[in-house]
This record gives structure tokens, C-alpha cells and sequence, in this order.
């Protein structure tokens, strides 16, 4: 988990170094730093999850759901 927010901080980086630089409109920056910024907030959205109260809940149906599909095949 760890090092799933440390690509989250290297993410928002990237785009932050890329718009203070005024490369956000230049090819292949734009690019990059759009990858940057849609992993770190897809790293804030898994964190928020996995801390919230209803990780335990859905490490559970998870597990369910694999038991289930080993079962069926």
C-alpha cells in the first residue's frame, strides 16, 4: 500500500513540474502529466477505500467471490 501512494506522489509531481514549466500544452508533456494526475487521484480514491470502515467488508466479499468462482470451476 505504501508503495501505492508513493506512485500517487510521483504522479501528482509530474504534473505539478509539467504546469509550473508551461509544458502542459506541449506534446508528449500534456500526456504525461495527465497520466500523473489520473494516478495520483486514482491513488486518493483506493486510499480512501482501504482506510474507510468498510475495507473489512470488502476484503470479505471478495474472498466470498473467489471461493465462489474456485467452487464453480
Amino acid at each position: 500500500m505504501h508503495w501505492l501512494f508513493i506512485a500517487g506522489l510521483t504522479g501528482i509531481l509530474a504534473f505539478i513540474i509539467i504546469d509550473l514549466l508551461g509544458l502542459d500544452t506541449t506534446s508528449p508533456y500534456e500526456e504525461i502529466g495527465s497520466f500523473g494526475l489520473g494516478l495520483s487521484f486514482g491513488m486518493i480514491i483506493v486510499g480512501v477505500i482501504l482506510t474507510s470502515r468498510y475495507s473489512a467488508g470488502i476484503r470479505a466479499f471478495k474472498l466470498r467471490l473467489s471461493d465462489k468462482i474456485k467452487k464453480e470451476s
